[in-house]
């Protein structure tokens, strides 16, 4: 398994070269400009160092620990994330009227939020679960309705 400091490492050699490599699409250009970067050339994007978008991010990103039965406590509501996950700390994203749980960058559940003025979470609804690698194997005893209270609850 990578470290994250290692998959972001990754990312960014292959963002790298996917930029600086001549592409298919601009094979015919005429100005010698055959890569993103030269086609670009640094007009329409911009680059933020790392402490920028942590500072920018921090108010969207929280982290929790999933309870034995896969739940997370957050803003005085108890949300399902995974049961095959239990005790494992995963990220809340919160953005959009979505709340995301996702543990190590594979969503687990996503939610529709309302927020307050004050952000605090007013309302949740539409819970959906995801399909992933890490739901348990053990079998459900019975079926997760949207409607019998299994998801979520407010605390």
């Amino acid at each position: 398994m990578r470290t994250w400091a290692e998959i972001q490492q990754a990312h960014q050699t292959w963002w790298t070269n996917y930029n600086q490599e001549d592409h298919y699409a601009h094979r015919e250009r005429q100005d010698g400009r055959h890569s993103p970067s030269k086609v670009l050339r640094g007009v329409l994007g911009r680059t933020y160092p790392p402490e920028v978008l942590s500072r920018i991010l921090y108010a969207t990103q929280f982290t929790r620990h999933l309870d034995r039965h896969g739940y997370i406590k957050f803003k005085n509501w108890r949300l399902f994330g995974e049961n095959g996950l239990a005790g494992e700390e995963v990220s809340v994203w919160v953005y959009d009227g979505t709340l995301k749980i996702e543990y190590q960058t594979t969503a687990l559940s996503l939610y529709s939020v309302r927020l307050s003025p004050d952000q605090q979470i007013t309302e949740v609804t539409n819970p959906r679960r995801l399909e992933t690698r890490f739901r348990s194997p053990q079998l459900d005893l019975w079926q997760v309705s949207d409607t019998n209270g299994s998801w979520l609850c407010g605390v």
